[in-house]
């Protein structure tokens, strides 16, 4: 595997370090203020932190998508399982697999 490293300057460094002392956020929330959002899946349709309007998209069952308003930020999820039995000459060993896909869209 390729390991990814990333320099900052002194000055990026102490930004951020005094930034974090002095609860200081570049968009004027404090540190524990959090940004709005929107949450919509099948079930629970659309909860929103704020009052605040996603676009349309469409869910199949097991999926979420959180949307960062004023903002291109959309993060989706998506769960699916399939009950299988195990083979009869090993009951009592199933197996759990997970697939993970990270996307850049932009």
């Amino acid at each position: 595997t390729k390991q990814l490293t990333m320099a900052i300057s002194a000055s990026e460094a102490h930004y951020i370090i005094e930034s974090c002392l002095t609860d200081l956020r570049i968009d004027g929330r404090s540190k524990l203020e959090h940004r709005p959002y929107t949450i919509t899946n099948r079930s629970t349709h659309t909860k929103t932190s704020q009052s605040a309007t996603a676009p349309a998209f469409i869910l199949s069952n097991g999926s979420s998508r959180i949307h960062l308003p004023g903002s291109t930020t959309d993060v989706v999820c998506s769960v699916k399982a399939d009950l299988v039995h195990p083979s009869p000459s090993k009951p009592n060993q199933g197996i759990l697999e997970l697939n993970v896909d990270l996307s850049l869209c932009g």
